[in-house]
């Protein structure tokens, strides 16, 4: 691929140098390969008004070369020193970019680009979307990233602006969860409900077999609060609701009254869903009647997610349903995760951080949230 190349040929280059130099080195080579002619300064205006590069895409219908129109402003680009600059620099640019009716802006050092969404009277901050490290991040997510937002083709076709929007959103509200998550978890911690208390006697017994007794889970999640320190809440007696009990095909044998210790006999083990995959070496999986070769969990995975999305890319952000207790699964971005990899062709990110259990479990999860039967995926086994 010329761009991963082109990146390649950019990271082995001195670092530094002023705009003049960013613009030779970096920026222009990137633009080319993102299919913008730099020659042409209907598409890429060079230092336009402050702005070191405008790029624009045809009004309406493109006219042929000898009767072309200017475009409007699609992207402002602009060369700032340092990352300490961005911020002075950014709410000037991000309202410039909004004014003249441009899509996006980008501010880079060379190596470092923020983009944001050129969204008028909005703090700057809450424009940016991504942020990429020419350097530090694996060249092909800078690769991906850099096709989906700034190709020549997705800023026509409206892709880039869709998926940075997307990308904006998502941003935001992980923002406003992650703010939120301390003060629950301390309301959880003071005052422990049902729900906390029947996910700790789950893992406990996927790791033991045995029972623990909801006063023993509730005894001990107030014991860690109070010497987690001044965030711990006072830990007056407060009455919690049992779980109801399991169908008699898994109940759990009755707790004595007596003074025995609480934990009970060891129970039938449970096995988790998918789970005997673990510890299988997978060569492929089966979808509708089509085979896939694979020889890692992640691959089918990811070849499950773009299934689907072949077949509802015009819905798929449904999938942005299938999320965890602290994690979203399939994103518009690959931002929040400790690692992502792109679906195919699509604009969508899937997490991989993950076991070959929650592989087959989510792969499963996927295909039922777009009313598929879970039993349509076979994995094949050596």
């Amino acid at each position: 691929m010329a761009l991963l190349e082109t990146l390649a040929r950019i990271r082995s280059q001195q670092a530094g140098g002023g705009s003049r130099a960013v613009l030779v080195r970096v920026i222009q080579p990137l633009l080319t390969e993102l299919g913008w002619d730099v020659g042409d300064p209907l598409q890429v205006d060079l230092d336009h008004d402050g702005v070191d590069v405008v790029l624009s895409i045809p009004r309406g219908e493109q006219t042929s070369l000898a009767d072309r129109r200017p475009g409007r402003p699609s992207v402002y680009v602009r060369f700032a020193p340092s990352e300490r600059e961005f911020s002075a620099q950014a709410a000037g640019l991000v309202a410039e970019a909004a004014r003249d009716g441009a899509d996006l802006c980008v501010l880079t050092t060379g190596q470092v680009w923020q983009l944001y969404a050129a969204k008028p009277m909005q703090e700057a901050d809450a424009c940016r979307f991504a942020q990429l490290d020419l350097r530090g991040d694996p060249a092909e997510r800078v690769a991906d990233e850099l096709e989906l937002y700034l190709s020549r083709a997705a800023l026509i076709d409206q892709r880039a602006q869709r998926s940075a929007e997307h990308a904006l959103t998502a941003r935001l509200d992980a923002e406003r969860v992650a703010a939120a998550i301390p003060s629950v978890w301390r309301r959880l911690l003071a005052g422990p409900d049902s729900l906390l208390v029947e996910y700790v006697q789950d893992e406990v017994r996927k790791e033991t077999g045995l029972h623990a007794a909801a006063e023993q889970v509730i005894a001990v999640i107030r014991s860690e609060a109070l010497a987690s320190g001044p965030t711990a809440v006072s830990p007056e007696p407060r009455s919690v609701t049992e779980p109801p009990p399991a169908p008699p095909s898994t109940r759990e044998r009755p707790q004595s009254q007596s003074s025995r210790p609480v934990i009970s006999a060891p129970a039938k083990p449970i096995r988790k869903r998918g789970g005997g995959a673990t510890g299988k070496r997978i060569v492929g999986f089966r979808l509708w009647g089509e085979q896939h070769p694979v020889h890692q969990w992640i691959s089918m995975w990811l070849g499950v997610a773009e299934a689907v999305y072949e077949r509802h890319s015009h819905d798929f952000e449904r999938a942005f349903r299938l999320r965890g207790r602290t994690r979203q699964y399939i994103t518009p971005s690959s931002e929040g995760h400790i690692s992502a990899r792109r679906i195919g062709n699509s604009p969508y990110y899937a997490d991989v951080n993950l076991s070959a259990v929650q592989c087959e479990r989510h792969s499963r999860d996927l295909l039922e949230l777009f009313e598929y039967r879970a039993d349509e995926l076979e994995i094949l086994y050596e």
